[in-house]
């Protein structure tokens, strides 16, 4: 059995036959391979032969080539290339008229399908369309859009006539004419779809629309028409997910509800929810454990899975994964872009300014190409600080006593942050690529941006001045400044019944935040609290994934990393009067360190993960995946050299935990048709569980009433060091994604339950002396309903709309715990839903669109009692309007344009009622320039 690929081409280049058309029939045979050009030209017959070698592993008629998914990798390409590729990949008969292709330009297009499919995509927003005839040939052919429909089917049967014949005549085949079958139409090829999107949130490439998991995706396109930059941006907008924007670089991400200490509980333990960039995890690298924001600049899409992804991305990621992907380099054309922009924010705000550049050099056609990206934003504080001027905004005689120093400053949480990143793709041969990339962000933020929220005005703070060393002075203010630094390897082998992928990932972090720390006590003492962070990362991933052409597909990974953690907190007296420090945490007199110590973690984990997948029939799959991992946790609690403080006892106190595990995940796909899937999934999510020491500087002036560094036996409290085991979530859901109106509208829709055990809360012990220690004595229960939908309602308006109802609280809670069973989780809205509407319209034959989006976050609370003040309940209006005009772009954006003030978070930590706001109104201006 062999099949051949006819081209028709004009080859005016050719001096021999300067006018001649060549038809090219390449014609694939077991171990051989015979290509042979036939000139029709002066009535001369001329054929030039070379032969090939190669080894076909299937060969299929189009009876069942039409049935079969193939795994597609294709660049975006010229429309020859693309097809030559399908039939390479295929060994599929297409036959196509060279003239009519050879200036086409195709999309790219990665996963799993169906030829026709692969076809559709291939072949959208052109005037061709593609089909089988009853031979097994794949015609190409043009689609007369003025003609009658019948005149359509006509032309295309006689066509795929002809060709099919010429070739059966040279093949030898002793068929003298081929009635060809109806082409099909339905492959996308209306203009008025919506645009497809490729995902990898499987690790492997698949359409957003036939990936079973509960999964949004915001492509390029949208990032760019919504002016997205960080995650708190868009994640709101989304299903299920509430983010925790306290500003730059010290986010936390709440998916389906499952927090409890969301702002803190990423640095003692490992976060809930997890984040990439790229193929790099960087959830948990913030001060606290929240995730760095990196910013979205030159991004290929970003993917959100939703709901536990306990088997391919391993620890953190019970609440779900956020996953930034930058875009890649190609090969295909050297190309870049300049961006600058203005905007001003109202209230308390003022001037803002971005400027961005991208630039991709392809060096070596189709082998080697560079990728370079660098921006700059900066954005002024909307927040004041009237600690002097209002009477209220401090308490009269402790600031007395304290000699602290008050100083009023406007533009608090202004910042600057600068970033780049470059790339190098390198493909030596067509199965081997190999992509390095590196980033650098750098954040600098002079202020806090949180508002007292008993204060007038609504961006009001009351903050001291800082002393931010022992022997500095006291007018320092609250800064924040980050550094991240992310490199990463991917290397990745076809070799053809499967793809071997390999991950290193090295990052680092440093960060310091200086805030001022007089609420620790209560009573507006002159605290410093200076915390440095430093993160060292390090992870390798290696993993294989099946693309065969039956019914089974295969997934197997391992994955290892180390992560060295260390914390440095110092309180710091930062009065005037250094004789006022006397009592303060039991120091004496005249010392300006009231306390200090270090906090080194170190982490080393490793894991095998594996799915499974199999059509039981053609439309029915089962997936089964499991991940077995084992870690090693090592805290150790130093104390700083010349610490006044006698409170942190004898240290260092170095504590050891190890544990292992597996989860798992069972799920059922059902497609009836090719425009609707359903899935059942029930699957497992865990977080790394961590070491407790038997007595910490923060807790042993309290408990330890000897001061030996043991907490005492009358307190009913464990002398020994403990460990908290991992936590699971147990999840059950049901989704469907649903195609309709030839591929208009799609309907996404999921029902969820999630049962977490093992949850670590602290537990009051009574006594003489209260003490709290934290155990694995809660569980709780998260139901939902999740809808996202996508309508292209006409030629140029796309609406967007998701929603969706999250009820999360306790179901069990130890003796002790300060909370109740139906009590709710903190730091989630119940409540969430977006709109979208784009219009796409012309200007004098300039393409120009307006997009306006709406998005409500229902209320919630950052404890478990809901006690204070809510957060939450607020809508944000933003709009955005642009025009490409040649090579020049030019965008007018509106964000919150109502100027809501709602609050995005309550601070959990100082616990004296302030907190974030939404940025106010703020109106800018983007000019761009591309080639």
């Amino acid at each position: 059995m062999f099949s051949c690929l006819l081209k028709i081409s004009n080859i005016s280049k050719n001096k021999k036959f300067p006018t001649s058309r060549f038809y090219t029939i390449v014609c694939f045979i077991p171990y051989k391979v015979a290509v042979a050009y036939l000139c029709r030209g002066k009535k001369a017959l001329h054929f030039v032969g070379k032969v090939l070698v190669g080894l076909w592993l299937y060969s299929f008629m189009a009876c069942s080539q039409a049935e079969v998914r193939f795994q597609f990798d294709m660049p975006a390409q010229k429309l020859v290339q693309s097809l030559d590729s399908l039939s390479n990949q295929t060994e599929t008969l297409v036959l196509f008229p060279y003239d009519l292709v050879e200036n086409r330009q195709a999309r790219a297009i990665k996963g799993h399908y169906t030829i026709l499919d692969a076809v559709g995509m291939l072949l959208r927003d052109t005037d061709l369309v593609g089909g089988f005839s009853e031979k097994g040939v794949l015609v190409i052919s043009a689609l007369d859009t003025n003609a009658s429909h019948n005149q359509r089917e006509e032309t295309m049967s006689t066509k795929k006539n002809i060709l099919a014949t010429v070739i059966n005549i040279l093949m030898g085949s002793g068929v003298q004419g081929v009635i060809a079958q109806e082409a099909r139409t339905d492959l996308n090829d209306n203009e008025w779809s919506l645009e497809e999107i490729i995902v990898t949130a499987e690790k492997r490439s698949q359409n957003l629309q036939n990936t079973a998991m509960a999964i949004s995706a915001l492509g390029k396109d949208t990032i760019d028409k919504r002016n997205l930059v960080g995650m708190g941006d868009y994640l709101n907008s989304l299903p299920g997910i509430t983010v925790l924007d306290q500003g730059p670089g010290y986010n936390s991400v709440v998916i389906r509800g499952l927090a409890v200490s969301p702002q803190t509980e990423g640095f003692q333990s490992s976060p809930i929810s997890g984040v990439y960039f790229g193929e790099t995890a960087i959830s948990g690298f913030g001060i606290l454990g929240n995730s760095s924001d990196i910013k979205l600049v030159d991004m290929e899409r970003v993917e959100v899975l939703r709901g536990p992804q306990g088997t391919l991305y391993g620890a953190g990621a019970m609440g779900g994964v956020v996953r930034n992907i930058p875009s890649a380099p190609n090969f295909e054309r050297m190309e870049g872009k300049l961006q600058a922009g203005y905007s001003n924010t109202g209230g308390e705000g003022g001037n803002n300014s971005v400027v961005k550049g991208v630039l991709n050099i392809p060096v070596i056609e189709d082998t080697l190409a560079i990728r370079a990206v660098a921006y700059r934003f900066d954005n002024s504080g909307y927040y004041k600080n009237i600690v002097a001027s209002n009477p209220t905004a401090a308490t009269s005689g402790a600031v007395t006593d304290y000699s602290a120093v008050r100083l009023d400053r406007n533009n608090r949480g202004q910042n600057e942050v600068t970033g780049g990143r470059i790339s190098l793709l390198w493909q030596p041969i067509d199965q081997l690529s190999l992509n390095l990339s590196y980033l650098d962000q750098d954040i600098d933020q002079d202020g806090r941006p949180q508002a007292d929220f008993d204060l007038p005005g609504g961006f009001s703070q009351s903050r001291f001045a800082l002393r931010t060393s022992p022997s500095g002075l006291p007018d320092q203010r609250e800064s924040l400044v980050d550094n991240v630094e992310i490199t990463n390897l991917t290397v990745n082998y076809d070799i053809g019944w499967a793809d071997i992928t390999s991950s290193s990932s090295w990052a680092d972090q440093l960060s310091e935040i200086n805030f001022d720390g007089s609420a620790f006590l209560g009573d507006s003492a002159a605290l410093s609290s200076i915390a440095d962070y430093t993160a060292d990362f390090f992870s390798q991933e290696i993993r294989l994934a099946s693309q065969f052409a039956g019914p089974w597909q295969v997934l197997f990974g391992m994955y290892y990393e180390e992560i060295d953690r260390n914390l440095i907190n110092n309180t710091i007296f930062s009065g005037s009067d250094l004789s006022l420090s006397d009592g303060l945490l039991g120091v004496g007199p005249d010392v300006t360190l009231i306390f200090g110590n270090v906090n080194p973690r170190e982490l080393n984990q490793q894991a095998l993960f594996s799915e499974v997948s199999y059509d039981i029939v053609d439309n029915l799959t089962l997936t089964l995946g499991a991940r077995v991992f084992d870690y090693d946790r090592k805290i150790i609690l130093g104390d700083l050299p010349d610490t006044g403080a006698p409170v942190n006892g004898p240290i260092p106190i170095v504590v050891d935990s190890s544990e292992d595990d597996t989860s798992f995940k069972v799920s059922l796909e059902y497609t009836p048709s090719d425009y609707a899937l359903m899935y059942a999934t029930w699957s497992e999510g865990f977080r790394l569980g961590y070491p407790i020491a038997a007595a910490s500087p923060g807790r042993i002036a309290i408990c330890d009433q000897d001061n030996d560094g043991i907490y005492d036996a009358s307190n009913g409290v464990s002398t020994d060091a403990r460990i908290i085991d991992s936590d699971f979530v147990e999840n059950f859901e049901l989704g469907g994604k649903f195609a309709l109106l030839d591929n208009r509208l799609t309907v996404n829709a999921a029902l969820y339950q999630i049962d977490w055990d093992g949850i670590p809360v602290s537990v009051v012990f009574e006594g003489e002396n209260r003490c709290a220690e934290i155990l694995n004595g809660g569980e709780a229960r998260s139901r939902g309903v999740e809808l996202e939908l996508a309508y292209r309602w006409t030629e140029n308006v796309l609406l967007n709309f998701n929603s969706s109802y999250v009820n999360a609280e306790l179901t069990k809670v130890a003796a002790g715990v300060n909370a109740s069973k139906g009590d709710r989780l903190p730091g989630s809205a119940d409540v969430n839903a977006s709109l979208g509407i784009e219009y796409q319209f012309t200007v004098a034959g300039y393409e120009a669109y307006l997009r306006s989006d709406y998005t409500y976050v229902g209320g919630f609370y950052n404890n478990l009692q809901e006690a204070g003040t809510e957060a939450g309940d607020y809508s944000r209006v933003n709009v955005k309007t642009g025009i490409a005009i040649d090579n020049i772009t030019v965008d007018l954006f509106i964000d919150n344009l109502t100027d809501d003030d709602g609050i995005t978070w309550v601070d959990a930590q100082l616990l004296d009622n302030r907190g974030n706001r939404l940025q106010p109104r703020t109106v800018g201006l983007n000019v761009g320039y591309q080639f």
